[in-house]
C-alpha cells in the first residue's frame, strides 16, 4: 500500500504522518499542490491511501482531481471530497448542538437587527470561515460597531466566508479527536486573561483532558454527519456546564494532542485505513 499525502508545505504533519508510513512499512508520497500539474497527474490505485493536510482551495481541488472510488480515505460518502456539505446546515439537520448561527451575506440594517435578536442580543461573534487559532473571530457589542465591520468584511473580502453566531460565555473549551467512531484523543484550553477566545496566541494554556460521554458523543456525531470518518472538532463548555459544538474540523492539526498526550494519532490514522481497506476486500470477495 502507498500513502499520498497532499500538502502545501512539510510541516509538523507531513513529518508525523511520514514517521507512523516509515514505522509501519507503508510507502510515503508527498504531493505539494502547489506544484501539482493536472496535465500529469501522479497515478494512484486502488487501495493506495490519500490524505490532505492543507485547507487551501487549490489542495481541495488537488483531492477531488486525484479522488475516485476505491482510493482508501476518511471520506464515508459516496463521492469522497466532491460531496461537500455546508456544516452549518448539516450541523441542524442532525440536531447537533450548537451555538445559534447564521451565515453572513447581507449588510441590510434591518435585517442585521433583526439577527441579533434571533442570536439573543450583544454580544455577538463574527467569524470568518477558515481561519484558525483564534484569527478571524470577532466579538461584536453594539450596532455601530456590527454595522461598521459587516460593511467592510463583506465590501473587502469579497471572496471570505462569514457566519454570525451567538455569544457563548465560557472560561475554556474542548478539541476532541475523533477517528472512526470513537475520541481517541482530547485537550482542554483555557481563555488567556483579557482575551475571550481559547486558542489564541503563542502561548496557549492547554492540557489534557478527557471530556464526559455526551461531549465526546456529539464530537463523533459532529464529524460522522459531515461524511468524515477523522476529524478534529471544537466544543465550548459554558460556565453551566453546557457543551455546544463549534466546528468538525478536516483535515486538522492533530499534531498538537499527540506531542502533548503521547498519543499515536499519526499512526492509528495509518492502522485504520489500512484494516478499512482490508474490510473493503472482503465486502467485495
Amino acid at each position: 500500500m502507498k500513502f499520498f499525502c497532499i500538502h502545501e508545505k512539510e510541516d509538523t504533519t507531513f513529518f508525523l504522518l511520514k514517521k507512523a508510513c516509515s514505522e509501519k512499512g507503508i510507502e510515503f508520497f508527498g504531493i505539494n499542490a502547489d506544484k501539482f500539474d493536472f496535465l500529469n497527474p501522479p497515478v494512484l490505485e486502488k487501495s493506495d491511501m490519500l490524505y490532505r493536510i492543507s485547507t487551501s482551495a487549490r489542495a481541495v481541488n488537488v483531492e477531488k482531481n486525484l479522488y475516485f472510488e476505491g482510493l482508501i480515505t476518511f471520506h464515508s460518502k459516496h463521492g469522497g471530497p466532491r460531496a461537500s456539505m455546508d456544516p452549518i446546515s448539516t450541523y441542524k439537520a442532525n440536531d447537533i448542538t450548537m451555538p445559534k448561527t447564521l451565515n453572513l451575506f447581507s449588510r441590510d440594517r434591518d435585517l442585521l437587527q433583526k439577527y441579533v435578536e434571533f442570536l439573543g442580543g450583544f454580544p455577538i461573534i463574527i467569524k470568518s470561515l477558515g481561519g484558525s487559532h483564534g484569527v478571524g473571530v470577532m466579538k461584536i457589542d453594539s450596532f455601530s460597531s456590527l454595522f461598521s465591520v459587516v460593511d467592510y468584511l463583506l465590501v473587502s473580502q469579497k471572496k471570505a466566508k462569514f457566519i454570525l453566531r451567538e455569544y457563548i460565555d465560557i472560561e475554556k473549551s474542548a478539541r476532541l479527536i475523533v477517528l472512526g467512531d470513537k475520541v481517541v484523543d482530547s485537550i482542554e484550553y483555557a481563555a488567556p486573561s483579557g482575551d475571550f477566545r481559547t486558542n489564541v496566541g503563542k502561548k496557549l494554556s492547554v492540557s489534557k483532558k478527557t471530556f464526559s460521554d455526551d461531549v465526546q458523543n456529539t464530537a463523533i456525531k459532529g464529524v460522522n454527519a459531515r461524511g468524515f470518518e477523522f476529524g478534529g472538532v471544537d466544543i465550548l463548555i459554558d460556565r453551566n456546564g453546557e457543551h455546544y459544538l463549534i466546528e468538525a474540523n478536516f483535515p486538522c492539526f492533530f499534531p498538537r494532542c499527540q506531542m502533548l498526550t503521547g498519543v499515536d494519532i499519526s499512526g492509528m490514522m495509518l492502522d485504520y485505513l489500512v484494516q478499512k481497506n482490508e474490510d473493503l476486500k472482503v465486502t467485495l470477495s
